[in-house]
């Protein structure tokens, strides 16, 4: 008999990262941020910044996060609470590339994220939701004396262009010291910056950014209607 996978939303988040040569990190600053007006003045940081030889990450109290390496800048956002005309970080991305223009951006990445808890933990200890939801049960699962975890990778081939989704089952460690199973969902839309001028890279990126809301209802769609709605064993 089946019985539905019952998962409760934890926190959904928002990621745009771009990619560009030869970008430095170190540009990442809290008065670089506000001086240029990338985030607003009254934005408070919630830690102080991180700056070592190959990351920065600038994090603010609105849940915004901003980090750097050489080679990309990713901006994220939990959005689970918030109305999509809450959400900061695609603007925050577009006043970063009209701030930084002559940076060689070659992609833009629109990252969705959601994770889930077990409601019933006692139908979590038995089997993970790959396992239990997407795998067809047999003997390759019962070697183990723990229930077997799973990361799976989808690639979905869609009238817009590629969606690729990243599953991995978890297992945290409560403040009781009991566990706790979750599944993690990882979406990504991947970009590629094109054009034959400068002036047609440069606006790429915004073109790009633009459709953040339609990538991220079409990630909610497929994660809703396709996976959350399945029935496990």
């Amino acid at each position: 008999m089946s019985m539905p996978a019952m998962l409760t939303p934890v926190f959904e988040e928002l990621a745009i990262t771009i990619s560009a040569r030869n970008h430095s990190h170190t540009l990442l600053t809290p008065d670089f941020l506000s001086s240029s007006g990338i985030v607003p003045l009254n934005w408070e940081l919630a830690q102080p910044p991180v700056l070592d030889s190959q990351t920065a990450i600038v994090k603010f109290t609105n849940e915004t996060i901003i980090s750097a390496q050489f080679d990309r800048i990713v901006f994220s956002q939990t959005i689970e609470a918030k109305g999509l005309k809450e959400v900061k970080v695609p603007a925050i991305v577009r006043k970063y590339v009209e701030t930084l223009p002559n940076a060689d951006y070659q992609g833009v990445g629109i990252n969705p994220s959601s994770f889930f808890t077990w409601e019933d933990e006692d139908q979590a200890a038995k089997r993970h939701y790959i396992v239990a939801a997407l795998l067809a049960p047999s003997v390759w699962c019962d070697q183990s004396s723990q229930p077997v975890r799973g990361t799976l990778n989808l690639a979905y081939a869609l009238e817009k262009g590629e969606f690729n989704l990243k599953i991995d089952d978890v297992r945290l460690r409560r403040s009781d010291n009991m566990p706790q199973f979750a599944v993690l969902f990882s979406g990504n839309f991947p970009y590629e910056i094109v054009g034959n001028t400068a002036s047609e890279r440069w606006q790429n990126p915004h073109y790009l950014i633009e459709h953040w809301q339609e990538d991220l209802e079409t990630y909610r769609e497929i994660i809703n209607h396709r996976f959350l709605s399945m029935k496990t064993q």
